[in-house]
């Protein structure tokens, strides 16, 4: 087992909780970068037994082929109505994301996540379910404040996950069970998609090719990243160890809030390559770009529940392993 796959595994008393439970899990959006995320661990935690303790659903039919060379047949969301009798935690990750935007109409955008929202609330409603997960988003807000955004048609991507996270909430109160709903800001570690959209991979991708680091922006850029692996195991830890000071909706942050060019200079580090060019134009006083979650009730619940949060440079490692791997 690599370096990374080792951090894409639950604490042993958590995986041992896991195997002991009666749920059968649900997931949707088995194939997106949590959805993997949470299917390499449960694999690391169930072994042999993952098959018959999962269920995984999404838009299309097909096998799922995890890094160990197993495989997991995901069935079309539609068919989440027939999940059976029994125990159930659910891990609800299907969602259109915004750069679906580019390609279809707001109205159809709107359209296809009622659709999906519909459907999973539908099946939470029939069954006999325990426990949801269900990652929202920093686009809650409006844009470099922290107040919820109400206007569908300018941002309907953040308005529509602020509805579903009243939606599940609703839910989870009603069928008396506990709900983790973290609006994600900045994610890192395996899985990641998407390279050309993200900070982080495109820059660690340049960086590894021989090209520099470019950064287009010239004013400052704020982010803050967790590890993929932290925000599973959170998930999991707030379902089945709920404590009466659990917040069900949560900003997530890390430790600590980089602008891009320390984050370029970190990335050298990280990568040994301390002569990486970093191309960047002349940064200029103007209003940050800073995209952060507040990072209190996030932190705190990690450490109450006694998780390890991965630093900045342990994210850089585990992301660029995994880019690694995929470019080969």
């Amino acid at each position: 087992m690599n370096a990374v796959a080792g951090r894409l595994q639950f604490p042993d008393r958590l995986a041992e909780q896991i195997c002991a439970n009666p749920c059968e899990i649900i997931l949707t959006g088995g194939s997106g970068w949590i959805g993997q995320a949470v299917l390499e661990m449960l694999e690391q935690a169930l072994g042999d037994a993952l098959s018959s303790r999962i269920l995984v659903f999404g838009s299309s039919a097909r096998d799922l082929s995890l890094r160990s060379g197993r495989t997991i047949p995901c069935q079309l969301l539609e068919h989440i109505r027939g999940i059976g009798t029994g125990p159930k935690l659910f891990f609800h990750c299907a969602f259109l994301t915004k750069d679906r935007l580019q390609d279809q109409s707001v109205a159809a955008f709107i359209a296809g996540n009622k659709v999906i929202s519909d459907t999973v609330a539908n099946a939470i409603e029939a069954n006999n379910v325990r426990g949801l997960f269900m990652p929202s988003s920093g686009a809650v807000y409006k844009k470099g404040t922290h107040e919820l955004d109400d206007d569908l048609e300018a941002n309907p991507y953040g308005v529509m996950k602020r509805q579903d996270e009243e939606r599940f909430v609703a839910l989870a109160k009603a069928k008396n069970m506990p709900v983790c709903i973290p609006r994600l800001f900045n994610l890192a570690g395996p899985f990641i998609n998407k390279i050309e959209l993200y900070a982080l991979a495109s820059m660690i991708t340049s960086c590894n090719n021989g090209q520099g680091i470019t950064i287009r922006a010239p004013h400052r850029v704020i982010r803050s990243y967790i590890h993929v692996a932290d925000l599973v195991a959170l998930g999991f830890e707030l379902l089945l160890n709920p404590r009466k000071d659990d917040v069900p909706i949560f900003d997530t942050a890390g430790e600590v809030a980089v602008e891009l060019s320390e984050l370029a200079n970190t990335i050298r580090k990280v990568l040994d390559k301390p002569d990486s060019a970093i191309h960047r134009p002349e940064v200029v006083a103007d209003k940050d770009d800073r995209y952060v979650g507040q990072s209190e009730p996030f932190t705190r619940m990690m450490h109450l529940h006694g998780l390890t949060i991965h630093n900045i440079n342990v994210q850089i490692h585990d992301t660029a392993d995994y880019l690694s791997s995929f470019a080969s």
